[in-house]
């Protein structure tokens, strides 16, 4: 990654503070800047990366398979299957409803005792003590 930072120095591309030389946007926006042959080697570089991307896409039924694809396609080069057997395997076998199940966030009761109810919460003592004390500022007190 610090190689491609690098890159983008050299050739007058400049980062911003928060983003990593890798992020594909700023890669392809880099590549629109170099000249065709040039833009096609650095892009063949991390075919192997976009090949899983892709193929994990594809499994997932989504569009945006065909970004990879066509990433690929301008590269001029498929990568051996062997490279893209050598990434970490990563499958989710989650289906798009487990994933919100899991998310799903706990109805909140407003109207629900907090802690014990026959005990006044911590919140509600601070409460009536900063009433009280406006109630005294006011009298004079």
């Amino acid at each position: 990654m610090i190689n491609l930072g690098q890159a983008y120095l050299a050739r007058g591309f400049m980062m911003r503070e928060a983003e990593l030389p890798d992020y594909l946007p700023m890669f392809l926006e880099f590549l629109s800047i170099l000249p065709n042959d040039e833009a096609e080697e650095w892009l063949a570089q991390p075919a192997h990366v976009l090949e899983a991307l892709e193929q994990r896409l594809t499994e997932r039924e989504t569009y945006y398979a065909g970004v990879l694809h066509n990433l690929l396609h301008l590269a001029k080069r498929r990568p051996s299957t062997g490279q893209v057997r050598d990434l970490p395997d990563y499958r989710d076998p989650a289906t798009p409803a487990e994933i919100d199940r899991a998310w799903e966030d706990a109805p909140i009761n407003f109207s629900a005792p907090l802690g014990d109810a026959s005990q006044p919460s911590a919140l509600m003592t601070r409460l009536r003590a900063a009433q009280r004390d406006a109630r005294d500022q006011a009298k004079g007190g």
